[in-house]
């Protein structure tokens, strides 16, 4: 099982990944950014958005896990909602399931 993680520092401290990994037995990468949006993982622009956007077009994945920025969802309700619904195309498209992770 192969698991993606796009987000920012509530994804990637305490080593999340490693943690999720051991429990799972799965290979997990992480694509994060401290203070990272969901906005930036479609933007190819940036080198976030360039890494996210290659990795769901060219490898397989069984999960990814979507994570916005703590208040994301109550600042910015219409980019967060747009972003998830974005990705969530894109990672059923590829044949994943998309995971929300939210705070």
């Amino acid at each position: 099982m192969r698991i993606l993680m796009l987000g920012n520092s509530l994804t990637f401290a305490n080593d999340m990944p490693q943690m999720l990994a051991a429990l799972t037995g799965a290979e997990v990468v992480h694509h994060t950014r401290g203070r990272a949006r969901l906005s930036e993982q479609l933007n190819p622009a940036t080198r976030l958005g360039a890494q996210t956007q290659a990795a769901l077009a060219g490898e397989h994945w069984d999960y990814v896990v979507l994570q916005e920025m703590s208040h994301g969802p109550i600042s910015s309700p219409k980019s967060f909602f747009s972003s998830v619904a974005q990705l969530c195309e894109q990672i059923r498209a590829s044949g994943a399931a998309p995971v929300l992770y939210a705070t």
